[in-house]
């Protein structure tokens, strides 16, 4: 596998989550909840790379999300470099990492994420945010196990790999 290819297939991954973000999440609301793309992409891939390499890509998802929605950058940035340095532990692990637990950790992810997300801005409501909150978070698990998977088989990456 070349240098380039991860960098490259990551970043197009970025590139159609933003798209999908901006056109398609707000049509795509279920129960009150919509996908967040770009945290998927960060929390599906930061299992397949040490953690320095997650919180990259947790940075890369908070920046694209707080430009394409035109919402806070900053916390949106922390908070996710946060939530995918944590999921980047999991390819420290002596474990088969498969696509249903890439699951749990997105909606893990997601979790931690809106959580924090409160302490800066609080919700007007908490509790529909909460509602909301645990619909999103299933949500992203469940989109995050076929993008693992596809992300996997296209990078040709085994988790476990020690040099």
């Amino acid at each position: 596998m070349s240098q380039s290819r991860p960098f490259i297939v990551l970043a197009l991954a970025f590139w159609i989550a933003a798209a999908l973000q901006q056109a398609a999440a707000p049509h795509l609301a279920i129960a009150g909840a919509r996908p967040d793309f770009l945290l998927v992409v960060a929390l599906a891939a930061s299992v397949m790379f040490p953690p320095v390499v997650a919180a990259v890509l947790g940075f890369a998802s908070g920046l694209l999300h707080g430009g394409v929605a035109g919402s806070d950058v900053a916390s949106l940035t922390v908070i996710r470099t946060l939530g995918a340095y944590l999921a980047g532990y999991v390819s420290r692990l002596e474990l088969d990492v498969r696509p249903w637990y890439v699951g749990l950790v997105a909606f893990g992810g997601t979790l931690l994420a809106s959580l924090l997300k409160m302490v800066p801005s609080p919700p007007p409501e908490t509790w529909p945010y909460l509602r909301d909150t645990i619909f999103a978070a299933m949500y992203n698990g469940v989109l995050a196990i076929p993008l693992y998977a596809l992300l996997r088989r296209t990078l040709h990456h085994k988790v476990n790999s020690r040099p």
